[in-house]
């Protein structure tokens, strides 16, 4: 098998035509389709199911297509990579963190830029915001060098070094009767309902986990913000789950913030490939201060 094959394999899925997907690879049709009957026997099985006109995937073929894209970007990756080792140039480290957290990990974020200015003043440091899935998502591609993060499970590719925990809060009105505790479990939460923000990863589970494990009710809401959030809690309407840091960064008038101690934390963490060896050097260099530079 050969990548040039899955490069013409995912051509032919995207495109839904073998002639369309030769023209985009500047090939002839016949060569392209030679190429996958060749990778079809070598598999020894369909990838291609013909509707008329319109080529689409087999079970197989959907099953190989992510499989294949995945192995196109690792080459893609390698290919830089190498070529930034030839040229000896890297020039801009990628930093992402996920949407609102920018407050909360100030100082983890800040400290490290004023060092790398002095350390390394021909490297530009380029800060995006994220949800936290494509965090993950784009350091596997490349497109990151680090990110910060929060509650991410690391893998067989992805290290995840812990920098803090803190509880996981419930922000109320304070004139409701459970604002004067000084903290909470869940199960007292179960009468209320949970609002929370929709499009927002990790939010759906949550609340899954609140209706299911703690026969809670959920609301989801379809707002832009979170202070849209932090405003229905201040009428009344419920309550919302977030960290203290985050939560402290809106106004709190007339509301409480309380701990639940029987909920799963809160884990900010510096996300990064393992294999950091096939990154440039000076890439590498930069992620191993993050870990050890201590604000």
């Amino acid at each position: 098998m050969e990548l040039s094959q899955l490069e013409y394999f995912v051509a032919v899925c995207e495109t839904g035509s073998f002639s369309k997907a030769a023209e985009q690879k500047y090939l002839t049709q016949q060569a392209l389709s030679k190429s996958m009957q060749k990778l079809s026997a070598e598999l020894n099985v369909p990838l291609f199911l013909h509707e008329g006109r319109k080529i689409k995937p087999s079970d197989y073929g959907s099953w190989l297509l992510p499989k294949a894209k995945e192995m196109l970007r690792y080459r893609e990756r390698i290919i830089r990579s190498i070529e930034e080792m030839r040229n000896q140039k890297f020039d801009c480290f990628r930093i992402g963190f996920m949407y609102g957290s920018y407050g909360t990990l100030k100082k983890y974020i800040e400290f490290p830029l004023s060092v790398f200015e002095t350390k390394y003043p021909s490297v530009s440091v380029q800060l995006s915001e994220h949800e936290n899935e494509e965090l993950v998502e784009y350091l596997q591609r490349g497109e990151l060098e680090a990110a910060y993060s929060i509650n991410v499970i690391p893998s067989l590719w992805l290290e995840a070094k812990e920098l803090y925990r803190e509880p996981n809060c419930a922000l109320i009105s304070s004139g409701h009767p459970l604002a004067s505790k000084s903290g909470l479990l869940m199960q007292e939460l179960a009468g209320i309902w949970f609002i929370y923000q929709a499009g927002i990863p990790g939010l759906e589970e949550m609340a899954g986990s609140i209706h299911d494990r703690y026969q809670g009710k959920v609301r989801k809401k379809d707002y832009s913000s979170f202070t849209s959030i932090v405003d229905e809690v201040r009428k009344g309407q419920g309550y919302t789950i977030a960290s203290r840091s985050f939560l402290e960064q809106f106004n709190l008038e007339n509301l409480t913030i309380l701990p639940i101690i029987d909920f799963e934390p809160v884990c900010y963490q510096l996300l990064f490939p393992k294999e950091l060896e096939k990154l440039p050097q000076t890439a590498r260099d930069m992620i191993r201060d993050m870990c050890e530079l201590k604000r």
